[in-house]
């Protein structure tokens, strides 16, 4: 996750995806509570709706700029075009756009988009977990002809 969240450039693996938009989420919420609890208290009634209508817009305008982006990423991600983040807009294949993006594991290795990101702490944790295990036993046989 050391790119910008603005970035269209590189790829964005589920986990990551999935951590950011739920911070996004969250901080979205805890800006909306706060104008809901505070926008009464400093303005007059008949400004409120429009303050309200306002900070909402803006709320939205920044959370599109920012979920657009990382969208793109996790295409990316899966060896698709970018361009493929305008099916949010049409209904139904928004759906499986949401499966695809949250649910459908990223392309292993490089792709035309760049190389897998993995984090060397979760590299022990993919080998315990990969097909390939390690047969002490055949190995340690066949080496020193150990019956």
């Amino acid at each position: 996750m050391n790119e910008s969240v603005y970035s269209f450039k590189g790829r964005l693996r589920r986990s990551d995806f999935l951590k950011i938009n739920i911070l996004l989420v969250v901080f979205i919420g805890v800006i909306q509570s706060l104008l809901i609890a505070i926008l009464p208290e400093v303005l007059p009634p008949n400004k409120l709706i429009a303050a309200r209508l306002l900070s909402s817009s803006l709320i939205v305008l920044f959370l599109i700029s920012a979920i657009i982006p990382l969208s793109v990423r996790r295409l990316h991600d899966l060896n698709k075009p970018g361009i493929m983040v305008g099916l949010k807009l049409i209904p139904i294949l928004n759906i499986y756009l949401f499966i695809l993006l949250f649910f459908v594991k990223g392309t292993n290795g490089s792709n035309k988009y760049g190389d897998e990101k993995i984090k060397k702490s979760k590299e022990p944790e993919r080998i315990l977990l990969s097909h390939e295990r390690f047969n002490f036993t055949e190995h340690y046989s066949k080496k020193d002809n150990i019956q």
